[in-house]
């Protein structure tokens, strides 16, 4: 009796605390019970939906390495239904969190307002992961290849957020977005942006590098998509990233003729433990570059092993 006493007083208090939190009052309490149930919730099965996603892509994915390989996986039309399910159920996440969980009545008007209350009471929204939710939908449209409604949830954040970091992500993606549309003049201002803005972050500079690339290799400026690929081999950290990086380097390197710095790229990529056929493809492409350069005893070692 006890223990079933404690029991509904706990339910009691739980049940008026959750009332307590309605996105129709903006306090300290509801604040914090909408941000972790969006963080720890909904938007984290969001995200791992479109890992899921990802990975799908990647392994039922191939590439054409008979053709230059695109910066993204994803830029390959039939990446698009493979990753479609996981980032139907990311889009809904994202949905379900702004609807159930946006707070966008002001706070109680305190009588002594500080500077930092005022800025704070100026807020559109007080629910911290909605912007990410738009980005998180926009992100997943754009793994379906919807690049429209891509472009109305990245432009909504950069227009509703501008105050927020997550414009910067926004700015990003609508790039990318421009460009797989091959709309390349509205990709160029939105990149000319990005590089002017004193206040882009340091984290997403390896981003931009490789969207910038993108941009390039798309429209056949193979030296300015060199430069761009180098910085972003320079700041990153994945060695499947570098991996790929160094193949489309090799590639840009034979077709502007460095021969040597591509043979040398092409014998870089194993070294990074990458998918059986892009390090078969690599050596072959090296031994077809052989300059004497590289100890030829070496190459023929490694193509017997392989």
């Amino acid at each position: 009796m006890k223990i079933r006493f404690i029991h509904t007083v706990l339910l009691f208090l739980l049940t008026g605390w959750i009332t307590g939190c309605s996105t129709e009052k903006n306090t300290r309490v509801s604040r914090a019970y909408h941000n972790l149930t969006s963080h720890y919730n909904i938007y984290f099965n969001g995200k791992e939906s479109m890992k899921a996603g990802l990975a799908r892509v990647d392994q039922s994915v191939d590439d054409d390495y008979t053709r230059i390989l695109p910066v993204y996986k994803e830029s390959y039309p039939t990446s698009a239904s493979a990753a479609k399910p996981d980032m139907e159920n990311a889009i809904l996440k994202g949905s379900k969190l702004i609807q159930n969980h946006s707070i966008t009545n002001k706070p109680k008007r305190r009588r002594i307002r500080t500077r930092n209350y005022q800025e704070f009471a100026r807020k559109e929204e007080f629910n911290n992961w909605i912007d990410d939710s738009y980005l998180l939908i926009g992100q997943a449209y754009f793994y379906q290849h919807n690049f429209m409604s891509a472009i109305e949830n990245f432009s909504f954040v950069m227009r509703k957020f501008s105050e927020e970091e997550t414009k910067f992500d926004a700015m990003i993606w609508l790039a990318r977005s421009y460009g797989e549309m091959e709309r390349f003049t509205e990709a160029f201002e939105m990149l000319q942006a990005l590089q002017a803005d004193p206040g882009f972050p340091k984290r997403l500079e390896k981003e931009l590098a490789k969207v910038n690339a993108d941009f390039y290799l798309k429209q056949n400026e193979y030296s300015d998509a060199i430069k761009l690929l180098e910085i972003a081999l320079d700041k990153s950290r994945s060695r499947k990233e570098k991996a790929r990086i160094h193949f489309i380097l090799a590639q840009l390197y034979r077709e502007t003729g460095n021969l040597s710095k591509a043979s040398e790229a092409f014998l870089a990529v194993p070294k990074y433990n990458p998918p059986y056929k892009m390090a078969f493809n690599a050596r072959i492409n090296a031994a077809g570059l052989y300059t004497g350069e590289t100890s030829a005893e070496e190459l023929k070692k490694a193509l017997n092993k392989m």
